[in-house]
């Protein structure tokens, strides 16, 4: 991308949060030789093609995004911003291929690091390939405005964790060039009653007009498609549709009802129980290994902003909120609530009722696009039949980054950073302390029943508690055993159920036996030294006014008290601050860990 292209790139997609100055202050380091998705789209979009498009394509999906190509992408990413993005695998679908997750965030740099963790999910329904680009987009458009020095964007990813799946469903995804009808996942059912689970691919464009035909057939008693008779020779052609289960009525919460279906042909089959399909396992898994304050689901068929609940219309206890929510994405988008179109409809097993209902996320789910023209009566085999499925879920690949960049977007950014502006986080972190093995944190709580949970951070990149405990309102003060987690990444998780902060420890070591003070004379700066012998030493500060000192030159400052300390013919070398934990602030205690170094 040459330099103009980049900087009217960087107006449209603007810097989240309106002007900022660019100011990048993270030592992360930045490869600027990365492919951008507009570029890509750039050179492979194409104008609408009459049909559905994904015929044309074949297996390559065109300008949209395989699940191949999504890893390579995901990959690329990694590899060119190392210290940003993080790629790991959250389960497996059906057919064995990996759901893929990105973790986007700065290192921790502050002393006591206070992240937040969201997240943004695509392409749970197969068809609505749109989706995938509205999150690769996401990604690319926080890289680049990070790699721009942007402050707003560097500052979010000091202070969140984003976590994104561009596709829950890889195998429906990847099959929607043989039939841009699939909406389930490909784990196979007995949809035509022939006493086989076989998928038996009798779709295809018979006729050559570009389209694959969704017909009723009184005969068969269902839906058929446009195809051949395959090996079953039950003289039904295009009844033997692939899979499966819909994904979003799959999950455990309000399971069965009318807003999901116990008929394995219906699009909006549930499945024989809650999670019997691996895609939804694998994201209740990955959600319940995380505190996600905020999510967001992407799905399209319409435009429509949809929050709890979706099995019922009584209101959810956090109403209030949510009608905020919804006001401010309006605003951004000038999408209509889901109550409001003419042909809502209730939904059962619903992932954002889960995420909400159980997982105690703030969960949102946008329908990026729809286009109810695209869809057309037309006769197939003398049978009145629709066609125009791909039209109508998907833009023509050369407008999808437009379409995005303009509506969906502004939204994600919005549900992203709420958590920094728009939520109540009930709590006030004062200060915290380190003796032996026992971390003890002081606070002020707004509510009663306020969860105060110590976890390290598991193989899985979630977190995992290791103790908890409650506080009511007013001033609190807990504690917490570390030991045997002091050599791992660990938090203090403070929040509402499963909605809240992580204040994050950077480098936090096992200091072992009771600490003495250790006498320096003409001490002109506000902290006092003590330690159990010269190789650790705890320093207790206090900055006595709000005037900012820089932690570099704070821990030289230190480093030349400690080494004043050392007894003659001792080498200084061999002594670094090792950690520096706490919140520099006017009248707030911070930690500071000094320890021999080890011999390399």
């Amino acid at each position: 991308m040459g330099k103009s292209t980049a900087l009217i790139f960087l107006i449209l997609v603007g810097s989240l949060m309106g002007n900022s100055v660019p100011i990048h202050t993270s030592s992360v380091s930045v490869d600027v030789g990365y492919q951008w998705i507009w570029d890509e789209v750039a050179t492979t979009g194409t104008s609408d093609i009459n049909g559905d498009d994904v015929l044309s394509w074949g297996s390559s999906l065109g300008a949209y995004y395989n699940s191949t190509e999504i890893m390579y992408k995901l990959n690329d990413a990694k590899n060119h911003f190392p210290d940003l993005v993080s790629v790991f695998e959250i389960g497996k679908s059906y057919q064995n291929k990996s759901i893929l997750a990105v973790k986007i965030t700065a290192p921790n740099t502050r002393t006591l690091q206070v992240k937040y963790e969201t997240a943004v999910v695509g392409n749970h329904h197969a068809r609505e390939a749109i989706t995938v680009i509205d999150v690769l987009l996401y990604m690319d458009r926080i890289l680049y405005l990070y790699s721009e020095g942007d402050s707003v964007v560097t500052n979010l990813l000091e202070e969140a964790e984003i976590y994104l799946v561009p596709t829950l469903n890889p195998d429906g995804l990847d099959a929607l060039y043989l039939n841009p009808w699939i909406r389930k996942n490909m784990q196979p059912i007995d949809d035509d009653g022939d006493n086989t689970t076989v998928d038996q691919s009798e779709i295809r464009d018979v006729n050559g007009d570009g389209y694959i035909a969704q017909y009723y057939s009184y005969k068969y008693g269902g839906y058929l498609f446009e195809g051949v008779d395959g090996p079953d020779n039950d003289t039904f052609a295009g009844e033997d549709n692939w899979g499966g289960v819909d994904l979003n009525r799959n999950y455990p919460f309000q399971f069965i009802g009318d807003g999901s279906s116990s008929n394995p042909r219906d699009m909006n089959y549930r499945g024989p129980a809650p999670l019997s399909a691996p895609e939804t396992r694998a994201w209740v898994n990955f959600a319940n290994n995380h505190t996600f304050f905020t999510a967001v689901s992407l799905h399209s068929g319409t435009e429509a902003i949809v929050t709890p609940w979706s099995y019922t219309d009584k209101p959810a206890p956090d109403q209030a909120e949510f009608n905020y929510i919804v006001n401010e994405l309006k605003k951004k988008s000038g999408f209509l609530e889901w109550s409001e179109l003419p042909y809502s409809y209730s939904t059962n097993g619903e992932w954002g009722d889960w995420m909400y209902g159980v997982d105690n996320t703030l969960a949102v789910t946008l329908e990026t696009y729809g286009n109810n023209a695209a869809l057309h009566n037309t006769y197939y085999d003398g049978k009145s039949a629709t066609v125009g499925v791909w039209d109508r879920f998907n833009p023509p690949s050369k407008d999808m980054i437009d379409h995005s960049n303009s509506l969906v977007q502004p939204m994600i950014d919005f549900m992203v950073t709420y958590p920094r502006s728009g939520s109540n986080y009930y709590h006030k972190l004062n200060g915290f302390t380190l003796e032996g093995n026992r971390l003890t944190l002081t606070g002020q709580s707004e509510i009663n029943n306020l969860d105060v949970v110590i976890q390290y951070r598991n193989k899985f990149q979630g977190w995992t508690n290791i103790d908890n405990s409650t506080v009511d309102s007013g001033v609190f003060n807990v504690s917490f055993s570390v030991e045997g987690f002091t050599d791992k990444d660990m938090r203090v998780f403070i929040g509402k159920g499963g909605r809240g902060l992580g204040y994050q420890f950077n480098g936090l070591i096992d200091i072992k036996g009771e600490p003495h003070v250790i006498s320096y004379e003409n001490n002109t700066l506000p902290f006092e030294i003590s330690g159990t012998d010269i190789s650790t030493i705890n320093v207790n500060y206090t900055l006595t006014s709000t005037t900012t000192t820089s932690r570099s030159s704070l821990a030289t400052t230190i480093s030349s008290i400690i080494s004043s300390l050392i007894p003659t013919g001792e080498s200084t070398s061999e002594k670094s601050v090792i950690g520096i934990f706490g919140i520099l602030a006017a009248g707030v205690p911070v930690l500071f860990v000094i320890r021999k170094r080890k011999n390399s």
